[in-house]
């Protein structure tokens, strides 16, 4: 298998607790991707998703999180999570990149339209990328 050569990371700081919501994010998108029921793959980023409501819409890691599990598990579908959490918190905010992420996870890449991947640019580098993980992932 060839080697997936990834951009170098542009990093504005480093904080432990930033990572540590990156990798809860993740292990949610893994374990949907994977076949994890909803509330199960949920419960696995343990203290992320602990509260109801969308919650804070401010740009902290956490609140960020817990704001796009609350979309996604309360919308009946891939756009309708997304159109909530950018009502919620806006285009600059990271909420609805992770709704995208985690939904993606949820409902399948089928159920994003091709109108919300138009400004993508990057999208066989990312299907590139996706197919050396799950390729990983059944090894």
């Amino acid at each position: 298998m060839p080697a997936v050569r990834w951009p170098r990371p542009l990093l504005t700081h480093h904080d432990p607790l930033a990572g540590e919501v990156a990798a809860a994010v993740n292990k949610l998108c893994r374990s949907l991707i994977r076949g994890t029921a909803w509330q199960d793959a949920v419960r696995e980023t343990g203290r992320f998703a602990d509260q109801e409501g969308p919650g804070n819409k401010g740009g902290y890691a956490p609140d960020v999180l817990r704001a796009a599990v609350f979309f996604v598990g309360t919308s009946a579908s891939f756009a309708e999570a997304l159109e909530r959490s950018l009502d919620f918190a806006g285009p600059a905010n990271y909420c609805p990149v992770l709704v995208g992420a985690i939904g993606g996870g949820r409902w399948g890449a089928s159920a994003i339209s091709q109108a919300a991947l138009a400004h993508v640019d990057l999208l066989s580098r990312v299907r590139e990328a996706a197919e050396a993980l799950a390729a990983a992932w059944t090894a």
